[in-house]
């Protein structure tokens, strides 16, 4: 993935976890706040740990939603079932379901109000 690609997956996947922008701060970055943390829209951390990551794999199933994911050889995949399928040889495990929760959240975004 692209550097570009990742920042706005960090800023989609931070918006959905509860941070906030806050124009406040003169930086060329985007700052956002939650609960007293302040980070950069260049220093979320959503694709390289696990700690933030699976954090927001427990906020999709306390929406009721089944997120899983296993190895199976080569490939990792993920599904949230009915809507992710991500089954991907590419990737590391990390790497693997955050792009499925990527995919994921703009899925919900879409469809949130419907």
């Amino acid at each position: 993935m692209e550097n570009k690609e990742i920042i706005e997956g960090n800023k989609l996947v931070a918006e959905f976890d509860g941070w906030v922008i806050d124009n406040s701060f003169p930086d060329k970055d985007r700052t956002y706040i939650k609960n007293g943390g302040i980070e950069l829209d260049t220093t979320f951390k959503y694709h390289t740990s696990w700690d933030w990551l699976m954090h927001v794999v427990e906020k999709i199933e306390s929406l009721g939603y089944d997120f899983e994911f296993k190895k199976q050889g080569k490939f990792t995949n993920v599904r949230c079932k009915g809507i992710i399928d991500y089954n991907c040889k590419r990737y590391d495990n990390i790497t693997a379901i955050y792009n499925a929760v990527v995919e994921f959240i703009k899925w919900y975004n879409e469809n949130k109000n419907k």
